[in-house]
């Protein structure tokens, strides 16, 4: 298919090889599958790891080479550590009897997966990268350079997968009313449909708002024709009201609006959606600034 005929059909699946990526290319052949789409699998060759000597591609071959390695070297072990990436992907696609296309690319990894992903209904990613673990166990709470490049820059919905991959019976739907948040609605109904699941939706409200605004909350989400959903209300802190829902509700996981401002330290850095994104290790479901 070129490039060219690409269409919302499609979900874009970027594997780096890493835990979290797998994670979301699982949930998002589940997706495909169930609204009849095609997966799109993508490994990128990162050019900065082929071609800058100062670089090291240890961690993202996940084993450390005897020798110094040569660009050529270099390119030909982790072009291997895609074919095997794409493979684990065509034998979950054909598990699942989702269609798929599966290509390897050479480049800067965010430039390509976003140019890859215009027009996509969905792109489904990791979190962090495979070679993020700073082998202290502490990779957790960081976030990959190439995925903040990418949701900063994207306006496609984002499935972010985490650490862990259980069946989705619980999905909290963070909502506050903003246009991305109304997005993020629509889509949660989708995947409430798809997995079957309960979903709980929670509006939060700080100092400056008054409970009316909760009402309100309320009111929008029961006029929206959800069903099988219990609304839940809280005031404080956003993102440590979420956290603590998602703790004592067993959630699955998790749909929020993306900011409604493009620049990357109010969209994603010090946001609620940072917090969320570092503290946990569900599955996180953005949706940012076009919606679905």
């Amino acid at each position: 298919m070129p490039d060219n005929e690409q269409t919302i059909d499609s979900i874009l699946v970027a594997l780096d090889g890493s835990r979290p990526s797998q994670v979301a290319a699982t949930l998002a052949v589940q997706i495909a599958k169930q609204e009849k789409l095609l997966v799109r699998g993508l490994y990128v060759v990162d050019e900065l790891l082929v071609v800058e000597m100062e670089t090291s591609p240890e961690k993202e071959l996940s084993y450390k080479p005897s020798e110094v390695l040569l660009p050529d070297e270099r390119a030909n072990l982790l072009q291997n550590q895609g074919n095997i990436a794409l493979r684990w992907l065509e034998a979950l696609c054909q598990e699942n009897e989702v269609p798929l296309r599966a290509d390897l690319m050479f480049g800067g990894m965010p430039d390509v997966i976003l140019n890859q992903a215009e027009n996509m209904r969905l792109l489904a990613l990791g979190r962090q990268g495979l070679g993020h673990d700073d082998g202290k166990g502490n990779d957790s709470m960081r976030l990959g350079s190439h995925f903040r490049t990418i949701a900063h820059k994207t306006s496609v919905p984002l499935l972010i997968g985490g650490g862990t991959l259980s069946p989705i019976r619980r999905i909290l739907l963070a909502y506050d009313g903003s246009l991305p948040a109304q997005h993020a609605l629509v889509w949660a109904n989708l995947l409430q449909h798809i997995w079957q699941s309960h979903l709980l939706v929670v509006s939060v409200a700080n100092e400056t708002v008054s409970q009316l605004w909760l009402a309100e909350m309320e009111e929008q989400i029961g006029a929206s024709g959800l069903q099988n959903y219990r609304f839940i209300g809280s005031q404080g802190d956003a993102a440590d009201q979420i956290l603590a829902t998602i703790s004592e509700e067993n959630v699955d996981m998790i749909v929020m609006g993306g900011h409604q401002h493009s620049a990357l330290l109010e969209w994603i850095t010090g946001s609620t959606l940072d917090q969320v994104l570092r503290s946990t290790s569900q599955p996180i479901f953005v949706v940012g600034k076009q919606g679905d």
